[in-house]
């Protein structure tokens, strides 16, 4: 039986310290009380002592019904006696002493006699008792139901706290946006104003020189005017004909258009809200935010999956199987056409801002550049580690999931599993790897992608059937972990994301494996929509990319022993 402790049976009084469960001796969530033990009980061990056979009769109290621990004493129960000797009768004033069941009332010996001498009585101890275990009952159900509503607001309270978080993060990507876009405005508008100075100057020495050879010009005019002017006014025969010996024929160049077609001038760029919106962004509501995907193209290769996809236009794509170790350039027209094919297994490959091609070789420490030659370099190693997913910045930073020999799904303390970030040179500048007091962040990092505000985004495979989208700032601090959505996914069909990318207006797009399904989530990790393919032909999603122009590719995975792997390249909506 399970009752709440009441005034009249409990002595109540502030514990200097947690009493600990009688049983596994913790002090977490002490919640109740056995009267015949006298056992204080975490929440485990009460349903454990309930069900001993030999204590089946014992009585537990719950000690927790304000949300604040409560230490309880409680005396032994040897039956209960109540005062019924003073309850008159409301119609004739005497003391009652018995209670009718059939009229559910309270009767004195004359109510008997005249009206219920054929009823069901009972003596008062007796229905008191029974409505006291009603109340008691009752009572707990209260707690219970108190209990819960004191947890609820305390979960709303978290969750307002989250919400309130998100906004102050957003606020603050507004203000870095500000001051990114002030920034490059300040730096473009220095730019033009270096230039324009260097115009400036340019063309004040040519104005000079011209001004020069000008006044040059006006001193010999001057000299040549004196001198015919002498010669008019001489009246000697002589001097005339001498002047006119010496007349020269050279006029000095002195045209000069000061108003010179070659001088610069400003354009000024269109100031319009979508001029602003494109460079700055805009909020979305939730359900302003969904997007939709339609199947442009189909393709079939004879790949059991297609593992990993880079496009490099619109039209070309680098393909990779590492099951036959196979890197393949593909262009899309009507059908698939193989432009080129390189023998080597890979695990991922990402593109440099030059178009060379970086790719971590399958079982090895070495990172390759693949020069447009077709050409392999040695760009590094990362032994005694192996490197996994590739993923280059805007920058040219190189980052790369890397890991140790161990077991691929159960690290252990003494595991490697992180990513480290490299510039184009080679030299390592940071490594994320935990988070808070030793927290491991990545059990696999199996892709890895850049948000616009640098935060990196991982798929982390938790194993063959299952991952989480793990999310990290530039500072290695956790921001978001996104473990899929319940509506899809459950017990028998967990999340399973292969691949990521991220879209221009900043959309984030994962890969489901398991639901043949494309999560899309916000920057902060909510999720938008959730889009199951199969009816558009997208079955086992395995790898993604975006091509220059904002088509998303898609490599999918064949049959259980079929090579007929599917690519399809598919319009964002």
């Amino acid at each position: 039986m399970i009752k709440t402790s009441m005034a009249s049976s409990t002595t109540v009084r502030r514990a200097p310290a947690p009493k600990p469960c009688g049983i596994c001796e913790k002090t977490a969530n002490i919640n109740w009380k056995c009267d015949q033990c006298n056992w204080y009980l975490c929440d485990q061990c009460k349903k454990v002592h309930v069900m001993v056979d030999t204590v089946t009769e014992h009585t537990i109290i719950v000690i927790r019904t304000t949300g604040a621990l409560k230490d309880v004493e409680v005396g032994q129960e040897t039956g209960t006696s109540f005062a019924a000797d003073n309850i008159p009768c409301s119609k004739h004033k005497n003391m009652n002493s018995m209670f009718c069941q059939t009229c559910e009332q309270l009767v004195c010996p004359e109510c008997i006699a005249n009206f219920h001498e054929e009823h069901a009585l009972d003596p008062i101890n007796k229905i008191c008792e029974e409505k006291l275990n009603t109340l008691k009952d009752h009572g707990v159900r209260v707690s219970q139901d108190l209990f819960n509503c004191q947890t609820k607001i305390k979960e709303l309270e978290t969750a307002e706290n989250e919400q309130n978080l998100k906004y102050k993060d957003i606020v603050e990507q507004i203000d870095e946006k500000a001051s990114e876009l002030k920034e490059a405005i300040s730096k473009y508008a220095r730019d033009l104003q270096e230039k324009v100075e260097s115009a400036r100057k340019t063309r004040e020495k040519v104005f000079q020189m011209k001004k020069k050879q000008m006044e040059e010009a006006i001193s010999a005019l001057q000299d040549e005017e004196t001198k015919l002017k002498k010669a008019i006014h001489s009246n000697h025969a002589g001097t005339i004909f001498t002047a006119t010996s010496e007349l020269t024929e050279s006029v000095p160049n002195y045209s000069f258009d000061a108003q010179s077609s070659d001088i610069i001038d400003f354009t000024q760029g269109e100031t319009t809200l979508k001029k602003i919106i494109d460079l700055f962004g805009l909020l979305r509501h939730k359900e302003e935010s969904i997007i939709d995907f339609k199947v442009l193209k189909s393709y079939t290769t004879d790949f059991s999956f297609v593992d990993t996809v880079l496009t490099t236009d619109d039209k070309t794509a680098l393909i990779s199987n590492p099951t036959v170790k196979i890197v393949r350039q593909i262009t899309s027209s009507e059908k698939l056409k193989t432009l080129k094919e390189i023998s080597v297994k890979i695990f991922d490959m990402a593109s440099t801002s030059n178009n060379e091609i970086l790719m971590s070789m399958f079982g090895s420490p070495d990172v390759k550049l693949l020069k447009p030659t077709g050409q392999f370099q040695q760009f590094m190693s990362v032994s005694p580690l192996f490197p996994l997913a590739l993923h280059v910045t805007k920058s040219n930073e190189v980052l790369i999931g890397v890991k140790d020999e161990g077991e691929n799904f159960s690290p252990t303390h003494i595991s490697i599993r992180k990513i480290l970030t490299f510039s184009m040179d080679g030299k390592q500048r940071r490594s994320y790897e935990y988070v808070g007091q030793k927290q491991r962040l990545f059990t696999l990092p199996y892709s890895i992608r850049t948000y616009h505000n640098g935060n990196i985004l991982t798929i982390d495979r938790k194993s063959k059937i299952g991952g989480r989208v793990v999310t990290i700032g530039k500072d290695g601090k956790l921001k978001w972990i996104y473990n899929g959505n319940i509506s899809i996914n459950t017990r028998d069909t967990p999340f399973n994301p292969h691949d990521i990318v991220i879209t221009t207006m900043g959309y984030i797009i994962v890969a489901d494996n398991n639901t043949n399904a494309f999560h899309v989530l916000s920057g902060n990790g909510e999720l938008l929509t959730c889009k199951v393919m199969k009816d558009q032909g997208i079955s086992i999603p395995n790898a993604l990319d975006i091509d220059n122009t904002g088509q998303l590719w898609v490599g999918c995975c064949a049959d259980k022993g079929k090579t007929n792997a599917k690519l399809h390249i598919v319009k964002i909506l």
